[in-house]
């Protein structure tokens, strides 16, 4: 039991986002369920607690997450206890960044500068493409909603006419 103790104690101490940080915490086991089955954007970073470039990426990567609070979610996996689930997108070093944006099944790497100017320009196209798809899609959310209000209107008339 103190082993086990320990071993939790050891492996939290290496975490590099505080409970304050507005970058999620993901794991093997969340990874699926918050990213991959999300209708949300995400930048995730997968990292190694003990790799120097990860550590100074820390508060620039932390000031982003919270600048695009509500916008898009920033993520990052510690890769030495949740390497399951990098593994499908070969992240063979650290950080590794990779967007998943409105198709998770191709995320798209980050390779810009790792400085606050080089994420706002990133994700800056990434909302762009976003906004472009919504404008240019046959139907938009709102577009959905319009058309379930004039169906509920039109059967709500219909059954009036049958009174």
């Amino acid at each position: 039991m103190k082993a086990l103790l320990l071993l939790l104690l050891v492996s939290l101490s290496f975490a590099l986002y505080d409970s304050t940080s507005n970058v999620v915490h993901l794991t093997k086991d969340t990874f699926k369920s918050e990213v991959l089955d999300s209708e949300d954007p995400w930048l995730v970073e997968f990292y190694a607690p003990w790799c120097g470039y990860c550590k100074r990426l820390v508060p620039v990567y932390d000031k982003v997450a919270t600048a695009y609070k509500g916008i898009m979610k920033l993520g990052a996996v510690d890769m030495t206890t949740d390497k399951e689930a990098g593994e499908p997108y070969e992240v063979s070093m650290y950080p590794t960044i990779k967007y998943f944006g409105q198709d998770k099944t191709k995320p798209i790497d980050y390779n810009d500068e790792r400085d606050e100017a080089g994420f706002i320009t990133f994700l800056g196209e990434r909302i762009k493409e976003i906004a472009r798809s919504r404008i240019d899609s046959k139907e938009s959310p709102l577009d959905a909603k319009i058309a379930a209000v004039i169906k509920k209107k039109k059967d709500d008339e219909e059954a009036e006419r049958k009174e």
